[in-house]
């Protein structure tokens, strides 16, 4: 590619500033934001289903979060689940630690793009390589040790206007064809039932 390409802990806050730990069953009746690896979707890393959980019913230490971080999922790296904290609905939180929470230098590096580009094809093959065919999950070295290409900042946020019109425009695509499928269903069932005739 025609940028110049960097590794991830240069572009990335040390993992000792942006990690803290904490353990939600020492306050058992206390309510928490929480993120498994469960809550992530593949690829797009879309949150889903419900995140508040009592304090008693998490029982492993877990990382916090603030909408500075991306949290990018170490177990199975191949799925790509990676959240940019900053999209979430609340402001912090608590994430199983099968997360690892970095904080991009903002004068380097856009976080929505850091985000996206972790979700990519090419993260996975460098994570593949990386642990090997009998290794489940990523070591923080390794994948600080990533190579990221790191276009301007200007570039950075051109492409994620791309990002923002091209998922509009699958969102707009998707709830079309839902609407289709919904009449075709509709008009399939009528004919089944001998409400209408099938036009010849």
């Amino acid at each position: 590619n025609c940028y110049p390409n960097v590794l991830l802990r240069d572009i990335v806050q040390p993992l000792s500033k942006t990690t803290q730990r904490v353990n939600p069953s020492e306050s058992p009746s206390e309510d928490f934001n929480y993120l498994g690896m469960e809550n992530v979707e593949p690829i797009t890393g879309n949150v889903k289903g419900e995140t508040i959980r009592q304090g008693s019913t998490i029982k492993s230490t877990c990382v916090v979060f603030n909408k500075q971080l991306i949290l990018y999922g170490k177990l199975r790296p191949d799925l790509r689940k990676v959240v940019d904290c900053s999209e979430l609905a609340f402001d912090q939180g608590v994430a199983s630690s099968e997360f690892i929470c970095l904080r991009p230098k903002e004068f380097l590096v856009s976080q929505a793009w850091l985000a996206y580009y972790l979700r990519s094809s090419a993260v996975a093959e460098q994570a593949k390589v990386a642990i090997g065919a009998r290794m489940p999950r990523i070591s923080p070295n390794a994948l600080l040790s990533m190579c990221v290409p790191l276009p301007p900042l200007s570039i950075q946020r051109e492409i994620m206007v791309r990002v923002a019109t091209g998922r509009d425009e699958i969102a707009r695509e998707t709830a079309k064809a839902e609407r289709l499928s919904r009449e075709i269903n509709a008009e399939i069932e009528a004919l089944i039932l001998g409400n209408t005739t099938v036009e010849k």
